[in-house]
């Protein structure tokens, strides 16, 4: 079965019809081999949305929808195992977090944009920290003045409780 996955991804890669896939025996996993296109960092996005449906469809199925989205090549690109990469501790973790859960990022796209978010916080530190409502110790942790956190006009949202939320 091992060498199987392998072929199944080479066929993903170089054939240029499907019909290979309706003479498969034994019918892969679409979880292992999403998991090893995905190791491909340009199909990072391909495999994102092949995900959602590697439970929904039939493999032959999703066999079809991968092979119709994977780039044609004239051999399967060599690609290396991608080992998880232990997150550093950095000292806006507080942050980033806020940032994470605010802006949903799943899986790897806070850590593939964290540069340019970065870049857009160190413009205006001031303005991130008060619109993610940071407590008052990181604020002075990073030399910023608190007062402006009450500065600016500030929008009240009322919020409906109980079954008057749902009208």
């Amino acid at each position: 079965m091992g060498l199987e996955i392998f072929k199944t991804v080479a066929h993903l890669y170089n054939r240029q019809t499907p019909d290979w896939i309706f003479e498969i025996e034994e019918e892969p996993s679409p979880v292992v081999i999403n998991k090893v296109l995905s190791m491909n960092v340009q199909n990072y996005e391909i495999c994102k949305i092949l995900n959602k449906y590697i439970f929904v469809l039939e493999p032959r199925a999703w066999l079809l929808l991968a092979w119709s989205m994977v780039p044609k090549y004239e051999k399967a690109p060599f690609v290396k195992y991608i080992k998880t990469v232990e997150e550093e501790e950095d000292d806006l973790q507080f942050l980033w977090d806020k940032v994470k859960k605010k802006n949903e990022f799943y899986g790897n796209d806070f850590r593939i944009n964290k540069d340019r978010i970065f870049e857009e916080f160190d413009k205006n530190k001031e303005e991130w920290f008060k619109s993610y409502g940071i407590e008052k110790k990181y604020w002075k942790q990073f030399g910023l003045d608190f007062n402006k956190m009450y500065e600016g006009e500030r929008e009240v949202v009322k919020v409906n409780k109980g079954l008057e939320g749902w009208f």
